[in-house]
């Protein structure tokens, strides 16, 4: 039976079968995860102009996430590239905006080299190389492991997974694709060994049948 990925990425308030965003606003207790929130609320403390601004950033993610909870991703998408206008540099909005790409390019298409997904996968490599907020790193990491699983790069995934759980040992979705993608791996090296032995099979033969042939003349 052939093994099934788990492709779940990731959501505060409801899950998707596709993906899921997240909200600046509930992140939980741990304080690297609310390194951006605490970042917004001492910048509030400086001025009302930038008080608005980062009060307009909340807003559109807030108002992306719930698009993106009615699978209205192209909508969704025009908050989150509204959001990174505010602030380029926010994590949740690049998050949240490649997973909504994903969605719009198939996300889990193995052949779909569409710029929506090229555009997600470079948010999501510049998050595992950039970023700050460790739950993102994390979901980056993990949704790029299931990506590269798709494709059948398994090696490439397996390294991913584990990089998710370096930042999340609890992740039991990364821990089990990891168990599947080594699976797989192992199964394609093997595949690989035979195509090889079959390969110096079919040359000894054809050496053996031309030394025939020579012999008979």
């Amino acid at each position: 039976m052939k093994a099934k990925l788990i492709i779940i990425l990731f959501t505060m308030l409801a899950c998707n079968a596709f993906g899921q965003s997240l909200d600046i606003n509930n992140q939980g207790n741990d304080d690297k995860q609310n390194e951006e929130q605490k970042t917004v609320n001492k910048q509030v403390s400086v001025g009302s102009e930038k008080a608005s601004a980062k009060k307009n950033l909340r807003n559109l993610i807030k108002e992306g996430n719930e698009l993106f909870r009615n699978k209205r991703y192209a909508d969704a998408e025009v908050k989150y590239r509204k959001a990174l206008e505010i602030d380029p540099n926010s994590e949740h909005a690049q998050y949240n905006l490649a997973t909504t790409l994903l969605s719009q390019g198939g996300n889990t298409n193995p052949n779909d080299e569409s710029a929506t997904t090229k555009e997600a996968v470079t948010m999501l490599e510049n998050l595992t190389k950039t970023g700050q907020l460790q739950n993102i790193v994390e979901k980056a990491y993990y949704n790029l492991g299931n990506l590269a699983y798709n494709k059948e790069q398994y090696q490439q995934s397996i390294e991913l997974y584990k990089n998710a759980l370096r930042r999340n040992p609890d992740n039991d979705k990364a821990r089990e694709n990891l168990r599947l993608a080594q699976l797989k791996l192992q199964q394609q090296q093997q595949n690989q060994n035979n195509q090889d032995q079959n390969k110096d099979q079919d040359k000894q033969d054809q050496q053996k049948q031309q030394q025939d042939q020579q012999k008979q003349q």
